[in-house]
Protein backbone atom coordinates (compact mmCIF):
# COMPACT_ATOMS: atom_id res chain seq x y z
CA UNK A 1 0.00 0.00 0.00
CA UNK A 2 2.76 2.33 -0.90
CA UNK A 3 1.51 6.22 -2.00
CA UNK A 4 1.25 7.05 -5.70
CA UNK A 5 1.87 9.63 -7.34
CA UNK A 6 0.87 10.76 -11.27
CA UNK A 7 3.38 10.00 -13.75
CA UNK A 8 3.44 12.43 -16.72
CA UNK A 9 6.01 10.07 -19.09
CA UNK A 10 2.85 7.41 -19.43
CA UNK A 11 1.34 10.05 -21.87
CA UNK A 12 4.83 9.95 -23.93
CA UNK A 13 4.81 6.48 -23.66
CA UNK A 14 1.61 6.17 -25.07
CA UNK A 15 2.51 8.35 -28.09
CA UNK A 16 5.82 6.79 -28.66
CA UNK A 17 3.54 3.32 -28.72
CA UNK A 18 1.30 4.57 -30.90
CA UNK A 19 3.64 6.63 -33.27
CA UNK A 20 5.90 2.93 -34.31
CA UNK A 21 2.58 1.36 -35.06
CA UNK A 22 1.96 1.28 -39.08
CA UNK A 23 -0.48 3.24 -40.28
CA UNK A 24 -3.09 0.92 -40.84
CA UNK A 25 -3.00 -0.15 -36.89
CA UNK A 26 -2.97 3.40 -35.74
CA UNK A 27 -6.46 3.57 -37.36
CA UNK A 28 -7.57 1.40 -34.48
CA UNK A 29 -6.74 3.27 -31.77
CA UNK A 30 -7.83 6.38 -30.02
CA UNK A 31 -5.12 7.95 -28.03
CA UNK A 32 -5.87 9.88 -24.82
CA UNK A 33 -3.64 11.47 -22.03
CA UNK A 34 -4.23 11.12 -18.65
CA UNK A 35 -1.32 11.17 -16.54
CA UNK A 36 -1.75 14.82 -15.00
CA UNK A 37 -2.97 15.67 -11.56
CA UNK A 38 -6.56 16.58 -11.99
CA UNK A 39 -5.55 19.07 -8.66
CA UNK A 40 -2.40 20.63 -10.44
CA UNK A 41 -3.21 24.17 -12.04
CA UNK A 42 -0.26 23.67 -13.77
CA UNK A 43 -1.93 20.54 -15.44
CA UNK A 44 -3.16 22.54 -18.09
CA UNK A 45 0.31 23.22 -19.66
CA UNK A 46 1.36 19.51 -19.69
CA UNK A 47 -1.96 18.77 -22.03
CA UNK A 48 -0.90 21.43 -24.21
CA UNK A 49 2.90 20.83 -24.58
CA UNK A 50 2.02 16.81 -25.35
CA UNK A 51 -1.04 18.26 -27.94
CA UNK A 52 1.23 20.53 -29.39
CA UNK A 53 4.06 17.96 -29.58
CA UNK A 54 2.22 15.37 -31.46
CA UNK A 55 -0.71 17.28 -33.62
CA UNK A 56 -3.50 14.82 -34.39
CA UNK A 57 -2.85 12.16 -32.20
CA UNK A 58 -5.16 12.86 -29.07
CA UNK A 59 -8.67 12.10 -29.22
CA UNK A 60 -9.28 13.26 -25.35
CA UNK A 61 -8.54 13.46 -21.93
CA UNK A 62 -9.58 10.17 -19.67
CA UNK A 63 -9.89 8.48 -17.70
CA UNK A 64 -9.25 10.90 -15.33
CA UNK A 65 -9.04 9.84 -11.64
CA UNK A 66 -11.13 11.99 -9.16
CA UNK A 67 -12.87 9.97 -6.28
CA UNK A 68 -12.27 6.25 -7.30
CA UNK A 69 -12.29 3.94 -4.70
CA UNK A 70 -9.44 3.67 -1.92
CA UNK A 71 -7.19 4.71 -4.88
CA UNK A 72 -7.53 8.20 -3.97
CA UNK A 73 -6.63 7.70 0.05
CA UNK A 74 -3.16 6.68 -1.93
CA UNK A 75 -1.81 9.74 -3.75
CA UNK A 76 1.02 11.17 -2.14
CA UNK A 77 -0.88 14.97 -2.31
CA UNK A 78 -3.49 15.71 0.73
CA UNK A 79 -5.56 17.05 -1.96
CA UNK A 80 -8.32 15.09 -3.13
CA UNK A 81 -9.04 15.40 -6.51
CA UNK A 82 -12.80 15.80 -7.57
CA UNK A 83 -14.72 16.85 -10.45
CA UNK A 84 -15.23 20.51 -10.07
CA UNK A 85 -11.56 21.36 -9.19
CA UNK A 86 -10.47 24.79 -10.39
CA UNK A 87 -7.45 22.90 -12.14
CA UNK A 88 -10.22 20.69 -13.97
CA UNK A 89 -11.85 23.91 -15.47
CA UNK A 90 -8.94 24.96 -18.09
CA UNK A 91 -9.10 20.97 -19.14
CA UNK A 92 -12.80 21.34 -19.46
CA UNK A 93 -12.26 24.60 -21.78
CA UNK A 94 -9.34 22.84 -23.87
CA UNK A 95 -11.61 19.74 -24.10
CA UNK A 96 -14.42 22.09 -25.62
CA UNK A 97 -11.84 24.20 -27.85
CA UNK A 98 -10.36 21.29 -29.63
CA UNK A 99 -13.83 18.98 -29.57
CA UNK A 100 -12.17 16.22 -27.53
CA UNK A 101 -13.84 13.99 -24.99
CA UNK A 102 -13.14 14.32 -21.17
CA UNK A 103 -13.56 11.03 -19.33
CA UNK A 104 -13.70 11.09 -15.72
CA UNK A 105 -14.26 9.05 -12.87
CA UNK A 106 -16.07 10.25 -9.97
CA UNK A 107 -17.69 7.64 -7.48
CA UNK A 108 -20.89 8.64 -5.95
CA UNK A 109 -19.69 8.10 -2.40
CA UNK A 110 -16.85 8.38 -0.06
CA UNK A 111 -15.57 4.30 0.85
CA UNK A 112 -13.84 5.49 4.67
CA UNK A 113 -13.01 7.87 7.07
CA UNK A 114 -9.45 9.52 7.19
CA UNK A 115 -8.52 10.33 10.25
CA UNK A 116 -6.36 13.47 9.94
CA UNK A 117 -9.56 15.13 8.02
CA UNK A 118 -12.67 13.28 9.04
CA UNK A 119 -14.62 11.66 5.79
CA UNK A 120 -12.50 11.71 2.92
CA UNK A 121 -13.08 11.50 -0.65
CA UNK A 122 -12.13 7.39 -3.09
Amino acid sequence: NGQCYFYSYSDQMVADAWMALPDEKRARFAPIMASFNPTDVNAIDHVQRMWDKYPGLWRGLGEVMCRHDDLTMLLQDDETPVINHMAMRPLYQFCIKHNLNCLVHHNADRTFKRKQDGYAYA
